[in-house]
């Protein structure tokens, strides 16, 4: 071995090795399948090959959840976050399925109190709304500036998978194509794969569902000879991470990979996605929420290391009700010092060159992508939303999942394994819930419905 290099060590040397520390057992019994059937082995060569799209090469954008039903205690929230770091926020509107019963009556009159001593120019803005999308969107236009950026959130499909129902899909089309039309915006549409991740999708239905909605959208705009080269730079992506980091940050950079390969099939010009990444909602526990902070930390330091644009995190209270002040700060600290402290941003793609997440980005690519084409042969996302296969297919997922939880075969630490059998009730904000009104759909489908991960051992516990 030279002075300056370490020796040249083979993959067989690698793997002789490391059977011998198993004493004899093959490597391959180490190899773990995922719910979408990718083999993760023990041991990995280098030299797997990708076309990686770049990733970003500046700091991801701090993102916070302004959902305090009262706008006073709102607007303190805004004037908080925004002194303490904060550059990014999600306004939830009340009539939000994913505000879990709290979030704001978005009016203009609601609007000018929450934002009179904010400047919307210097920070980001996304909105989180229900079947009020459209109403919001134009309020919201109407306060902000054109140099505001600003993420209006139409989603028509996947309202139709979050709410059960719409009047028809021509109304649905109708609404896109106006939006793309009179509203001015950094980011109009919306895909978003949170709604398939939290219903208990795989990491390669989430990202299927999400270019499924995409390549809907876009051909919605073509029909309205809107120009797609511009349509497709209006889209944002929002997606999931986990506790589950590898798997994680390669979600994210196959997302990438599977966004130049729709642009490519549609020959569109080329056009780096606009990826949000927000922890998982569906692995946030009532019990030891404690641990939630260690979960929400992996998920996005595996968002920041995939490439996301901007990250939120979910309060460690979530799960329980609306998060009080120390949780918010905890929440937006961490991604503080993954940044500042970390200096997380300061590499781009740290996991290039990884053969382990560089195989894992491209097997978990090449099965969305077959996923992707099952449904575009089967009549595209709407018709197999309405036909119940997305759902289906999620279900025997998500179905799968939990007996993996049962069996022990995967753990929450502090619910299912390690519970502490003296915890004290832990103390939300004590805020009256709303319940949504759904309308009596025209058309009506089985609801995508967020549930968490750990809600069967809850229900246990509260059942004792």
């Amino acid at each position: 071995m030279s002075e300056n290099s370490f020796e040249k060590i083979t993959f067989d040397a690698w793997q002789m090795a490391a059977e011998k520390a198993l004493r004899g057992v093959s490597v391959d019994s180490l190899t773990k399948i995922t719910y979408d059937g990718i083999a993760v082995k023990p041991l990995y060569n280098q030299n797997q090959a990708t076309n990686q799209p770049a990733l970003p090469s500046d700091a991801w954008q701090i993102n916070q959840a302004i959902n305090h039903p009262d706008v006073t205690q709102a607007a303190s929230q805004i004037t908080e976050d925004l002194e303490q770091g904060v550059n990014a926020l999600s306004l939830y509107s009340n009539q939000c399925a994913s505000a879990h019963g709290y979030g704001i009556n978005i009016n203009r009159v609601n609007i000018d109190s929450l934002f009179k001593n904010t400047y919307l120019d210097m920070i980001s803005l996304r909105l989180e709304t229900g079947l009020d999308e459209m109403t919001v969107a134009k309020t919201i236009l109407n306060h902000s500036t054109k140099h505001t950026q600003l993420s209006l959130g139409i989603d028509p499909i996947g309202k139709l998978a979050q709410f059960g129902g719409w009047d028809s899909e021509a109304t649905a089309k109708q609404a896109v194509q106006a939006a793309l039309k009179q509203f001015s915006a950094t980011h109009i549409l919306r895909v978003d794969g949170r709604i398939a991740h939290n219903a208990g999708a795989s990491e390669a239905q989430e990202l299927s569902f999400i270019i499924s909605c995409a390549c809907a959208y876009l051909k919605w705009a073509d029909e309205a000879d809107i120009d797609l080269n511009v349509a497709v730079q209006k889209i944002e992506i929002c997606i999931s991470t986990s506790q589950n980091q590898f798997a994680s940050i390669a979600k994210i950079r196959a997302m990438r990979q599977l966004w130049a390969e729709l642009l490519d099939g549609l020959e569109i010009k080329q056009s780096p996605a606009y990826i949000y990444a927000e922890t998982s909602y569906r692995m946030v526990t009532k019990r030891d929420p404690w641990v939630n902070l260690l979960r929400s930390t992996v998920a996005c330091f595996s968002a920041g290391i995939g490439g996301a644009n901007q990250v939120g995190i979910l309060p460690m209270s979530a799960a329980i009700g609306l998060a009080p002040s120390f949780d918010r700060r905890l929440a937006r600290h961490i991604q503080t010092i993954l940044i500042e402290e970390s200096h997380l941003a300061e590499v781009t793609d740290p996991s290039h060159g990884s053969g382990y997440i560089e195989t894992l980005s491209h097997e978990m690519t090449k099965k969305s992508w077959e996923n992707f084409q099952t449904i575009q042969r089967s009549g595209g996302l709407i018709a197999n939303l309405l036909a119940g296969n997305i759902q289906q297919q999620i279900n025997s997922v998500s179905k799968r999942r939990a007996q993996d939880y049962k069996d022990g075969k995967l753990c929450l630490v502090g619910t299912s394994e390690f519970i502490n059998p003296d915890e004290k009730p832990y103390e939300t904000l004590k805020v009256d819930k709303t319940s949504l009104d759904t309308p009596d759909f025209t058309v009506k489908i089985t609801p995508l419905t967020a549930k968490r991960d750990a809600e069967m051992f809850e229900n246990q516990s509260e059942d004792a």
